[in-house]
């Protein structure tokens, strides 16, 4: 059912976007982007960790930081182009589904959406924490917490989508 899909979309789009649900190695190519995304949140983490450890506390803007907002925000883009085509083509989509504003989604990306975005507001209110209470004594603060939190339900998310 993948391959019909890719067909579809693909005969309504240029030659230069490719769909986010052709075949790649098995699975859809906007798994493989998320896969992709995680891998650099999660090696963002484990630098940043390193980081504290070592250089000591740190800006918002330090690099194991970026190397996380790189990851957050190719999730991001994963999220909004798989949800983009499933809600052009929601008859095509397989498992359940979610209606929201007249339109009908596939859940797997709304998680994987709601997800992100937890993750995206996690990020100003670990810069409000910082400001109000100073920098953090250890990774378990609760922005960290609700970044953590998000991270796990975009998780839930993508793997809903793997079918």
């Amino acid at each position: 059912m993948a391959s019909s899909s890719a067909q579809i979309s693909a005969s309504r789009r240029s030659a230069v976007i490719p769909s986010a649900f052709a075949p790649a190695l098995g699975l859809p190519l906007v798994i493989w982007v998320a896969v992709v995304s995680g891998f650099l949140r999660f090696g963002g983490a484990v630098w940043d960790v390193s980081w504290h450890r070592t250089v000591g506390r740190d800006t918002f803007w330090s690099p194991p930081h970026l190397l996380l907002y790189a990851g957050v925000t190719i999730s991001l883009i994963a999220t909004c182009w798989a949800l983009g085509e499933a809600a052009s083509s929601p008859r095509l989509q397989l498992g359940p589904m979610w209606r929201m504003r007249g339109r009908v989604i596939p859940a797997a990306y709304g998680l994987a959406a709601v997800g992100a975005a937890i993750v995206l507001f996690s990020a100003p209110f670990d810069d409000l924490w910082h400001r109000i209470f100073g920098r953090d004594v250890d990774i378990w603060s609760v922005p960290h917490l609700v970044a953590l939190f998000g991270n796990g339900v975009g998780a839930v998310g993508w793997l809903m989508a793997i079918r």
